[in-house]
Formats: structure tokens, sequence, C-alpha cells
């Protein structure tokens, strides 16, 4: 391996590393404990710079619409937490501690969205992952759905420009959106811009998206929720085709990623480190 080769591979995991391991999460139960309940239980990973308590994120906002729509049945319980992208130990430890497990979903964020495809790819057997999301990951090990997981979902945009941003949220889009996953095999892979038809969709602010929020909370009905039913093909494109036609959504006074000089600095060096990556492994599959 040359060092030039060494250094995509192993810097982003390198800076991975330096980032801090956030210690606060947000747990929210919708319903009894009963052991004897099926139960649904979900982890959410953050994107870089987000704190998992603020609950103006766009996943604590997701996590809040999962429970408003699936927590208080009495016949099936239903528990979520957010974690921050680095914490994968606490996340194993949370999902481990239900014994009534009947199904589990991952969902992530950017970095969330790699840190949720390598949890899932990890999670100890014989549970399997019933649902795996990820939103505009970005990462070097999130292109393939595992093969533990039973449904992939990979929800991206394409857009490298931020229509009335700041100059530093134009420059991390600029650095980052090139290096989104956008083909993980064996997942639906889901361009938002075109599902929406709207071409503002942006890195920093796909996550606080409600549209996506619900095209999601569909995911977890149909796949965590209700996995005995099987969704018609014809069904699951309505669902998705009745997004296209509606006028921009964000959340109300939702939190993009960090954007200090800092995270412009780290976070830039991921996205490029995690780009020169890709190339490097589409050049490989050329030359073999």
């Amino acid at each position: 391996m040359t060092l030039a080769k060494a250094f995509i591979y192993t810097f982003p995991v390198t800076l991975l590393a330096l980032l801090p391991d956030g210690a606060i999460a947000v747990s929210l139960s919708g319903d009894s404990d009963s052991p004897n309940t099926p139960r649904t239980a979900i982890a959410l990973f953050t994107g870089f710079g987000e704190d998992p308590a603020n609950p103006q994120t766009g996943l604590n906002i997701l996590n809040t619409l999962l429970q408003n729509q699936f927590g208080g049945n009495s016949a099936r319980s239903f528990d979520s937490r957010v974690f921050t992208y680095a914490q994968s130990s606490d996340a194993l430890n949370y999902l481990q501690s239900f014994d009534n497990l009947s199904s589990i979903g991952i969902i992530g964020y950017s970095l969330g969205g790699n840190a949720a495809s390598v949890f899932a790819k990890n999670f100890p057997a014989p549970q399997p992952i019933n649902l795996l999301v990820q939103i505009d990951s970005v990462g070097i090990s999130d292109d393939k759905v595992p093969d533990n997981v039973s449904k992939g979902f990979n929800y991206f945009q394409r857009n490298p420009s931020y229509p009335g941003g700041s100059l530093t949220q134009k420059v991390i889009e600029r650095a980052v959106t090139p290096a989104v996953q956008k083909d993980v095999k064996g997942a639906d892979n889901i361009n938002v811009e075109e599902l929406f038809n709207d071409q503002n969709i942006v890195h920093l602010g796909i996550d606080n998206d409600v549209r996506l929020h619900q095209l999601i909370a569909n995911n977890v009905n149909d796949f965590l929720i209700n996995p005995l039913t099987p969704v018609p093909e014809a069904t699951f494109a309505f669902r998705q085709s009745s997004f296209s036609n509606q006028a921009s959504v964000s959340a109300v006074e939702s939190v993009p990623e960090a954007s200090t000089t800092l995270g412009v600095v780290m976070f830039g060096a991921f996205g490029v480190g995690s780009l020169l990556k890709r190339q490097q492994q589409q050049k490989d599959k050329v030359d073999n």
C-alpha cells in the first residue's frame, strides 16, 4: 500500500478517534415496561457536533415524532434513544437492557449514518437488525447493508451549495456533499431532492426535513411495528410519490450540524478524506 493510499484509508478513522464522545443521550419511552410485551427499540445516531440533548436537532425531532406515533401501545412496547455518532457502546448497552426485544431499528445522519451502519454490522448475534436508515451518510464503512440487516434505506441529496447560508455553511456543503454515500448496496437508495421535487435540500438541513421524518416513520411502521403485514410495492411507491409535490417544509427552529471554524476544518477534512477513499475504491475496482 502506497503512502497516499494509506492516508486515504486511515485518515478518516484517525480523525474520528480524535473527536469527542458525548456523554448525553435522550431517551423516550412511550408505554409500560411489561416484560411480556413485544418491544420495538430504536437507536438514533446524530451527526458531527450535534447535541443529542437538544430537542431541536433533527433526530430528536424525528424521535419525538416516532414516540407520538408508536408510543402508548399496550400491545407492543416502544422505546428509542438518541446518541452521538461516537456512542456505539452506550447504544449497545441500551438495546441489550431489554429482555423482550422483537424488532430493532437503527437510524443515523451524516457521520451518524456511518456509525449506524457499523453498529448494525457488529450487533451481536443472533438478534438481527430489522431496519437500518441512513440519512446523507458520510464515512468509510457505509456502502453496503450488513448481512444481518433485514431492510435498509439510504436517503441522500446531491446539492453542494447552500442557498442563503453563511460562508461557513457553504464551505461545509462544498466539502462534505461530494462524499455523501449515494449508493448503499442492498438498500433502497432515494434522492430526496428528486422525491420531494425540492432542490433546496442540503446536507446541513436534510435531517430537519419533516417530510423525510414522516417518510422514515412510515418505514418504521412497515418494517418494525407491523412487519408481519407485507407492504405492497404500489402502496410504498404511492407513499413516496405523495411527498413529491409538497412545498418545502423544514422543522421550526431546527439546528444544523456544527458550523464553527473548528467544525469547518475537521468536518471538511473528514469529507475530503471520505471522498478520496471512495475514489480510490473505484480506481481499485477498475484496476482489478
